[in-house]
């Protein structure tokens, strides 16, 4: 999962889920334009098959993410 994704969309990963969801303080935290966060969606989408704004789709990016961070330790 990890080399599909950008720095930055992981970064934009975990400011979306830290902001509970929402993309306009997600692009707020992050100090760029929602629509910053929704193209780096779509490209997510593109590149893993999940969808980062549906709830399960995003816990199941996240999950990945983690277990490849312990492997990795």
């Amino acid at each position: 999962m990890r080399e599909a994704l950008t720095e930055r969309e992981v970064e934009i990963l975990l400011a979306y889920a830290d902001c509970d969801m929402k993309t306009s303080a997600t692009a707020a935290t992050l100090g760029c334009h929602k629509s910053t966060v929704t193209r780096a969606f779509a490209r997510i989408f593109r590149q893993t098959g999940f969808n980062p704004s549906e709830f399960w789709d995003l816990f199941a990016i996240m999950k990945g993410l983690e277990e490849e961070i312990g492997r990795e330790t």
